[in-house]
């Protein structure tokens, strides 16, 4: 019998909720950066060129998890950006959450992260003849923290809430997108208007919509 165990799979948890976005491919490396914030003083002394440079510590500076995630769909031939964009959504605001981005879990095997997407940088690298994206890289950033609070505004939901794109994929709904976007069907009538859609279930794959902002 074989003592050879599967990969685990990293896996992302948004917290207080129920919703895990899973990697297809594991990272092969990961760098944690962190460090301390100091404040340069000089001591007292009458000849400025005998003081000596005094540190001030201000505190340590929140801990940086940069990785890199790789898709692959070409051999499914859908395209790749129904699996980037669930992380790439992990940095929009949320009306549930008080229109700050939510914090999340990276976990992989013993390896646990908490923190907030701060940055996704995409790149895709293969293409099918059509122009169906089916390979891609996003480089990943997350930023520590135990909570987020938004900073006050006039116009809070307006500010907080992201204008997104989706790309429409075959077999989907406009209520499906809703879910996805803003964890709710019934929205789908607010993202049909934005895009000019006067029959929900004439609409094409392929189609980059406009996800509107709920006010």
């Amino acid at each position: 019998m074989s003592n050879i165990q599967k990969p685990i799979k990293a896996q992302i948890f948004v917290i207080g909720t129920k919703e895990t976005v899973k990697v297809l491919f594991n990272p092969n490396e990961y760098t944690i950066n962190g460090g301390n914030s100091f404040s340069t003083m000089k001591s007292s002394g009458d000849n400025s060129r005998n003081r000596a440079t005094i540190l001030q510590y201000l505190g340590s500076q929140e801990k940086v998890l940069t990785l890199d995630l790789f898709f692959d769909t070409s051999l499914e031939r859908t395209n790749v950006r129904s699996e980037t964009q669930k992380i790439v959504r992990l940095m929009n605001a949320r009306k549930s959450m008080n229109w700050t981005p939510p914090v999340v879990s990276f976990v992989w095997g013993r390896m646990g992260f908490r923190g907030v997407v701060e940055k996704v940088t995409e790149k895709y690298t293969m293409f099918l003849s059509n122009g169906t994206p089916v390979r891609a890289t996003l480089n990943v950033t997350f930023r520590a923290c135990a909570s987020v609070i938004k900073k006050e505004s006039k116009n809070t939901e307006e500010a907080g809430a992201e204008r997104n794109q989706h790309v429409s994929q075959t077999g989907e709904r406009l209520s499906s997108i809703s879910l996805k976007e803003f964890q709710s069907s019934s929205e789908w009538r607010k993202i049909a208007e934005a895009n000019g859609i006067d029959n929900p279930r004439a609409f094409k794959s392929g189609i980059v919509l406009i996800i509107p902002r709920l006010e």
